[in-house]
C-alpha cells in the first residue's frame, strides 16, 4: 500500500476545506452524529459544544480537532461561560459546571422541573428558566443562585406557558420569556411586569438590555422592539425557514440560524438581513461569534460551521504552483456592484492578514486571519452591506505589506 506523507495529507484536507467554504462557512467535523444544540467560543481557536449525546467536544486549534469530554447525561441545550475557565451547561434535568474551560464537569442539582436556559452575570450569580407542571398545564419560572450555583432559589413563577429564555444585564435587571410574553424585572426577580409579543409564540430572543429585544420565530418571523416590548417592529427576515437562535456581536451586526441550513446576517441593526450560504441543509441549532468575524454554528447530526470572515467571503486557492514572490493584485471587477474579486501569491507559508478598510482609514471587514500554505489565492470581498465609495484592501504575509484601491459604485 502507497503511503502518504503528513504534508500531503494535511494540503488534502485544507483542499477540501477550501473547497467546502465556498461562502465563508468551513464545516469543521466533530466526530459524532448526534444534534448539538448549543456551543460557545472562549477565544478565536478554542469552542465547546454540546447536545443530545452525553459528550461534550472542545477543539482547541480552530476546529481541526476535537476532543470528546465525558459530561454525563444527554440532551443539554445551554451553555453559558462567565471567563474562560469557567462556564455551565444546563441539561433539561440538571446543570453541570466546569472550572478548567471544560476538561472536567461536576454535576449541580437545580431542583426537579424542566430547564431551558441558564445565564450568569458573574460566578456567584446566575438564573435558570424552565417550565413547571408538565405538558398539559405548563407554568414558566425563573430560579435564582448566588453562591455559583450551589442553591437555587425558586425565584419566581411567571406565567402560564412554556419558558423561552432568560437574561439579566445585572443583579436586578434582567427580562424572561414566556411563549409570546417578554417579562421585565427590575429588582432581581422578586417582580416582574408583562407585555405581550405581537403574533403566536417565538423559538428565541436576543436582548441588548431591558429595552431592546430581537425576536424570533417560525416561517422567518423577526421582530424588535425598544421599549421593553410595548411595541413590536416586524424586520425583513428574507425567508419563511424557521429560527432557532441569533447572536449578536454589537448593536449593528448580528447573524440567526434556523431550519434547512439557514443563516441570516444583518450589519444595520436588524432592519435587514441577507441570507448566506452555509453548505448544508441540516438544522442548525445555534450560533456564536467572538468577534465580528471569527464565528460558529452547530446543528443537527454533528454539524458544526466555522467563518473567520464573518460568514461573507470564500477563498479559492492553488498550491501546486509556487510563486516566486509575495503579490497582491488589483481587484477585479473595478468599480464593482456588489463583489470583486482579490488575487494575492505567497512564496513561502506565511501567516496572512487580509482587511478592507474605509477611505477615513476605518477597518471594515478581515477577509483572512490565518496561516496558509504558500500559493496562490484568491477571496471574494461582498460590498452588498456597503455605500458606494473608495475602500482600500491591505495584505500583510510576513515581512511583505502592500495596499490597493478599490472603488463600489451602485
Amino acid at each position: 500500500m502507497k503511503k502518504i506523507s503528513v504534508l500531503t495529507l494535511l494540503i488534502y484536507i485544507t483542499g477540501i476545506e477550501m473547497l467546502i467554504a465556498q461562502s465563508g462557512w468551513i464545516l469543521k467535523p466533530g466526530g459524532i452524529t448526534f444534534d448539538l444544540r448549543c456551543t460557545v467560543m472562549l477565544d478565536s481557536q478554542y469552542s465547546i459544544c454540546a447536545g443530545d449525546g452525553n459528550i461534550v467536544l472542545i477543539s482547541s486549534n480552530g476546529g481541526f480537532n476535537w476532543q470528546q469530554i465525558p459530561a454525563g447525561n444527554d440532551l443539554m441545550q445551554d451553555i453559558d461561560f462567565i471567563n474562560e475557565n469557567t462556564g455551565f451547561i444546563l441539561n433539561s434535568d440538571y446543570i453541570i459546571k466546569t472550572t478548567n474551560k471544560g476538561l472536567n464537569w461536576t454535576y449541580i442539582d437545580a431542583g426537579p422541573y424542566n430547564k431551558t436556559n441558564i445565564d450568569f452575570i458573574n460566578e456567584d450569580t446566575g438564573f435558570i428558566s424552565g417550565t413547571d407542571g408538565g405538558d398539559n398545564s405548563p407554568v414558566a419560572y425563573v430560579k435564582k443562585t448566588t453562591n455559583g450555583g450551589l442553591n437555587w432559589d425558586h425565584n419566581a413563577m411567571l406565567d402560564i406557558g412554556a419558558a423561552r429564555d432568560v437574561k439579566f444585564f445585572n443583579p436586578q435587571e434582567g427580562a424572561a420569556f414566556v411563549c409570546n410574553r417578554l417579562h421585565i424585572t427590575t429588582n432581581g426577580g422578586v417582580n416582574w411586569s408583562r407585555t405581550q409579543f405581537p403574533e403566536g409564540c417565538f423559538n428565541s430572543i436576543y436582548s441588548f438590555n431591558l429595552n431592546s429585544h430581537f425576536s424570533f420565530s417560525n416561517l422567518g418571523k423577526i421582530y424588535m422592539t425598544v421599549n421593553a416590548g410595548v411595541n413590536w417592529t416586524e424586520q425583513n427576515s428574507g425567508t419563511t425557514k424557521h429560527i432557532f437562535n441569533s447572536f449578536f456581536t454589537d448593536s449593528a451586526n448580528g447573524y440567526a440560524v434556523g431550519d434547512s441550513g439557514l443563516i441570516l446576517r444583518t450589519s444595520n441593526g436588524g432592519t435587514d438581513w441577507t441570507i448566506q450560504n452555509s453548505n448544508t441543509n441540516k438544522k442548525l441549532f445555534d450560533v456564536y461569534f467572538f468577534n465580528r468575524d471569527v464565528g460558529i454554528v452547530v446543528g443537527e447530526d454533528g454539524t458544526i460551521l466555522k467563518t473567520t470572515t464573518g460568514g461573507l467571503t470564500f477563498v479559492n486557492s492553488n498550491t501546486n504552483v509556487i510563486p516566486d514572490k509575495f503579490s497582491l493584485s488589483q481587484n477585479f471587477p473595478n468599480p464593482f456592484n456588489p463583489t470583486t474579486t482579490i488575487h494575492y501569491s505567497l512564496s513561502e507559508n506565511s501567516y496572512v492578514i487580509l482587511k478592507v478598510y474605509g477611505i477615513l482609514g476605518n477597518e471594515i471587514t478581515t477577509l483572512i486571519n490565518e496561516r496558509q500554505n504558500a500559493g496562490n489565492y484568491e477571496v471574494t470581498f461582498d460590498g452588498s452591506d456597503l455605500s458606494s465609495g473608495i475602500y482600500f484592501y491591505r495584505l500583510e504575509a510576513e515581512s511583505f505589506v502592500e495596499t490597493k484601491r478599490m472603488m463600489l459604485l451602485k
